[in-house]
């Protein structure tokens, strides 16, 4: 799986994107789940290892694209974003921290802001 996923990173290393064209058997075209669970051995493996470092506050967000009937290639983005006082800017723009390609989704869709003193994220 590693070999097939892209990893991105924004220029402030705040924003790190994962992404796999394919995230499904190449044999059956079964999409892959994020993770396996091995109840027998009570232990889960995840699909993509995220390297996420201890000693910081952190968000997952996983894009769902639309697929149609006809293609059977399941596109997953999954961005782990670093929660520090600056905001976070998501849409379809280059410039964007977040960048989701559905037309669905406007140019400047959303912000995120964390509030580091509150420990909440607007």
């Amino acid at each position: 799986m590693q070999t097939k996923i892209r990893i991105k990173e924004n220029c402030k290393h705040t924003v790190s994107t994962y992404c796999c064209n394919k995230f499904n058997c190449d044999v059956c075209l079964t999409s892959y789940p994020t993770r396996l669970k091995i109840s027998e051995l009570n232990k889960e493996y995840e699909f993509i290892d995220l390297n996420i470092s201890e000693g910081f506050n952190y968000m997952i967000l996983e894009s769902l694209d639309y697929i149609k009937d006809e293609d059977k290639d399941n596109i997953k983005r999954i961005h782990v974003v670093q929660l520090i006082d600056e905001e976070i800017y998501i849409g379809r723009n280059g410039s964007n921290h977040i960048i989701d390609e559905d037309l669905t989704v406007s140019r400047y869709h959303a912000v995120l802001k964390y509030n580091h003193s509150e420990g909440e994220v607007i």
